[in-house]
């Protein structure tokens, strides 16, 4: 219980921190000002009209100024004090300029309500290509214990999928469905959509699973190389378990433990992957509304989804790992239990091709067939002086 407590305070932790960076750095612009000399706009000059009909005469200053920037510490505080306080009670609110007959108009829209809408999108997308990259995974690492073309197949698909870049997927995967639907008019699956139209969604899962599985593969098929090598598998084949069983049940299982503790990895590749793979593929996720609108309530506020989703699924998948693994589970209390075996690894376990050293229990000595300096064999031929008393040892 110790372990998943510590385990859950230190990935709180991480996402408050993580947290703090992302609005730290997200409002950094905020406390920039610019400082310039006179009323006018840097830059240009403005004509005086004498006529009704005689246009403006927008022309450049022969000597133009430079603006001076600076950073104010206090408008910058004062920004992230204000989006905080926004962000605890739910009321972030952004402001988009329209131009009317009477002039620019500032039009509040609320950004939680468009965050939690994309998020739901965004979610469902990296949920199942999650888990159809790591079930593709594990079938291709089970598939590389054979022999011949199975394992080169398993082999070159995690390489590929570990080589190839998500957007090259993406293009590929494109550019194939317009070439059979101009050549052949057959339409293999949806790319395009309308704004807030259902979209292709086989584009984004089978380029977002790429990765997964690829990482997956390689975590089982180096797992089950050193497992399948124990003598617990060797007994349970010499038991006469089908390869099948000895594998779903006794490799995999341990292999679980290494693939879990690889899922960090795969969910921070994931996230990195899901932006560039939404935008291109013209789905209406996180990414999507980031590229609609960039101000520094939308960015903080994805940012802040982020790191909230690794933070989580970091925290699970290494609880499911600590709950798997009985060692990891009893932490530091196993070493002091009086049950645990203190003894050196060496000697809790002989070596392979070692013999134990067991106490072997004397045989009696026969007639006439052991002496003080020599003895008889069985036929009456003398042996040699020291033999007799190494036989009567065995």
């Amino acid at each position: 219980m110790r372990p998943l407590v510590r385990l859950w305070l230190s990935r709180l932790a991480m996402m408050l921190a993580s947290w703090l960076l992302v609005i730290g750095l997200t409002w950094l612009p905020a406390g920039v000002f610019w400082v310039e000399e006179g009323d006018l706009p840097v830059g240009v000059v403005w004509g005086v009209r004498t006529e009704s009909m005689q246009p403006f005469i927008l022309e450049p200053e022969p000597v133009a100024r430079k603006p001076r920037a600076h950073w104010s510490v206090s408008q910058y505080g004062q920004a992230v004090v204000t989006y905080v306080r926004e962000l605890v009670t739910g009321q972030v609110t952004d402001y988009t300029h329209r131009w009317t007959e009477s002039g620019p108009v500032s039009i509040p829209e609320p950004v939680l309500p468009q965050v939690r809408e994309r998020m739901v999108v965004s979610l469902r997308l990296l949920s199942r290509a999650l888990a159809l990259g790591m079930a593709a995974g594990f079938a291709l690492g089970v598939l590389s214990l054979r022999r011949g073309a199975a394992r080169g197949f398993s082999l070159g698909l995690s390489v590929a999928g570990m080589a190839l870049p998500e957007f090259v997927v993406v293009l590929l995967l494109q550019m194939l469905t317009i070439f059979t639907y101009r050549e052949f008019g057959i339409r293999l699956y949806s790319v395009l959509g309308p704004s807030g139209g259902e979209r292709g969604w086989l584009v984004p899962l089978l380029a977002l699973s790429l990765g997964p599985m690829a990482y997956t593969a390689r975590l089982v098929a180096g797992g089950l190389d050193e497992v399948m090598r124990e003598d617990f598998i060797r007994t349970a084949r010499a038991k006469g378990l089908s390869e099948a069983r000895v594998v779903m049940k006794h490799g995999l299982r341990h292999v679980l433990g290494r693939v879990l503790g690889g899922f960090p990895t795969i969910m921070g590749n994931a996230l990195s992957s899901m932006v560039i793979i939404e935008v291109l593929a013209n789905v209406n996720g996180l990414a999507g509304g980031l590229m609609a609108n960039w101000s520094s309530r939308m960015v903080a506020t994805t940012g802040l989804v982020f790191c909230l989703w690794f933070g989580l699924l970091d925290a699970l998948a290494n609880t499911l790992r600590i709950l798997a693994n009985p060692r990891l589970r009893e932490g530091r209390d196993a070493a002091h239990s009086p049950f645990a075996d203190h003894r050196p690894r060496a000697a809790r376990r002989p070596r392979s091709g070692a013999v134990a050293s067991l106490p072997l229990r004397p045989a009696a000595p026969a007639a006439g067939r052991v002496a003080a300096d020599g003895g008889t064999a069985p036929g009456g031929s003398a042996l040699p002086a020291g033999a007799a008393g190494v036989r009567a040892g065995l």
